[in-house]
């Protein structure tokens, strides 16, 4: 049984590797997040280790400046989301993974309108 799915996985990858094979069976076609969902799970995940960070031990401050953005004026200013997200996963009570889908759904449901 192994021989037959591993056979039927190398003859898949041969046929998609050919462009006109993967074009006319879309449904082997992996869809792309677009950047606003990309976005959202970008922070998801850091809020994820942040969480984790929290977990061991790691204190807040030594991680404020990963919210920092540097102006060409040379003054910093903090991303208001980023820097919320990574405080607020100090204070999370559950797990690092319920804070992930957390931030995704609230920045999903926000840029979402």
């Amino acid at each position: 049984m192994k021989r037959v799915v591993a056979y039927a996985a190398s003859a898949l990858f041969i046929a998609c590797t050919l462009e006109s094979a993967c074009a006319a069976n879309e449904s082997l076609m992996t869809p792309q997040p677009d950047a606003r969902q990309q976005t959202c799970y970008t922070l998801a995940m850091i809020g994820k280790d942040f969480v984790i960070n929290a977990r061991l031990g790691v204190l807040p401050e030594r991680s404020i400046e990963l919210a920092t953005i540097t102006s060409s004026v040379d003054s910093e200013k903090y991303d208001h989301t980023m820097l919320n997200i990574m405080l607020e996963a100090y204070l999370w009570p559950d797990s690092p993974h319920s804070y992930a889908l957390n931030v995704l759904e609230n920045c999903l449901s926000e840029r979402n309108g």
